[in-house]
C-alpha cells in the first residue's frame, strides 16, 4: 500500500466513517480507539484511496487484521 500523498490528508468525516465501519470488529475497534490521530489518518487514507468497492473491502479486511493484532500500518 502507498500511504503518503502530498497534500492529501483524510478529513475528520472520513476518519469517523472508518471508525463506524470498525465498530463491529473487536478487538480491532478497541485498539483503533487507542491509536494516535496520525495512525488513524494513515489507516483512513489507505482505506479511502482504494478506487473500487472491491479494493475497499480488501483494505478493510487488511486494516481489521492489523488492528486485531494491535499493529500500526507500517509495523
Amino acid at each position: 500500500f502507498q500511504f503518503v500523498k502530498a497534500g492529501h490528508a483524510p478529513s475528520e468525516e472520513q476518519i469517523a466513517r472508518l471508525s463506524a465501519l470498525l465498530k463491529e470488529h473487536e478487538p480491532a475497534f478497541t485498539n483503533w480507539k487507542e491509536m494516535s490521530l496520525s495512525i488513524k489518518k494513515t489507516y483512513t487514507r489507505a482505506y479511502f484511496d482504494a478506487k473500487t468497492d472491491a479494493g475497499r473491502e480488501k483494505r478493510i479486511a487488511w486494516i481489521v487484521d492489523r488492528l486485531n493484532k494491535n499493529l500500526k500500518p507500517m509495523q
